[in-house]
C-alpha cells in the first residue's frame, strides 16, 4: 500500500459559482490537501481532496470530495490508468441561488478524477478533477471546481526492485 500525499506538480483548483444566482469571477483554493491512498495487492484506490477558498464577498468556503474503485491498479488490472466516482460537499454562505437557498450548511457535489500512475515503479499518482452542485434548477446555487494534481508519496518509502 503506497499513500500518496505531498503535491508535487498540478494546477490550483478553480472554481466557479453563483450569488444570488449570478455568476462570480472564477476564484482559487488555497491550503487544498490531496490523497489518494494504493493498494497495490487488492487495486483498491481510495481518494480524498480537500480545500478552502474565499469568495468575491469574503465568505470563506470548503469543500470535499472522496472516491473509492477497486480492482483497478492490481496486477491483474494491467492498466496504470482508472477513473473514480466522487461525492462530496462544497459549505460556503457566499454560494447563493436566484431564490435565496444557499450552502451555509453544505451542498453536495459530485464528480469524477482520472487518475494515472507515474513512473515505471509508480512513483507518483497523478490525474485531473472536476465536480459540480450538478444543479437541474435554476435557482439553485451553483459551484464548480477542476484541476489537476501529481502526488508523491510524503513517507519514504523503500521499495526492491525484481525482475
Amino acid at each position: 500500500s503506497v499513500t500518496y500525499d505531498e503535491v508535487v506538480g498540478g494546477t490550483h483548483f478553480t472554481h466557479l459559482y453563483t450569488e444570488n444566482g449570478a455568476l462570480q469571477s472564477e476564484i482559487l483554493s488555497s491550503s487544498t490537501q490531496l490523497q489518494a491512498d494504493v493498494n497495490f495487492s487488492t487495486g483498491t484506490v481510495d481518494i480524498n481532496f480537500n480545500g478552502n477558498f474565499t469568495t468575491a464577498n469574503g465568505s470563506s468556503g470548503q469543500w470535499l470530495l472522496t472516491g473509492s474503485a477497486s480492482n483497478d491498479f492490481s496486477a491483474s488490472a494491467a492498466t496504470a490508468f482508472t477513473s473514480i466516482a466522487l461525492t462530496g460537499t462544497v459549505q460556503s454562505a457566499g454560494i447563493s441561488g436566484s431564490n435565496g437557498a444557499n450552502c451555509s450548511v453544505n451542498c453536495n457535489i459530485v464528480g469524477v478524477t482520472d487518475t494515472v500512475l507515474l513512473g515505471q515503479f509508480a512513483d507518483g499518482f497523478g490525474g485531473a478533477v472536476s465536480a459540480d452542485t450538478a444543479v437541474t434548477d435554476a435557482t439553485q446555487p451553483v459551484f464548480t471546481l477542476s484541476g489537476t494534481y501529481v502526488l508523491e508519496p510524503s513517507a519514504n518509502i523503500s521499495s526492491t526492485i525484481t525482475r
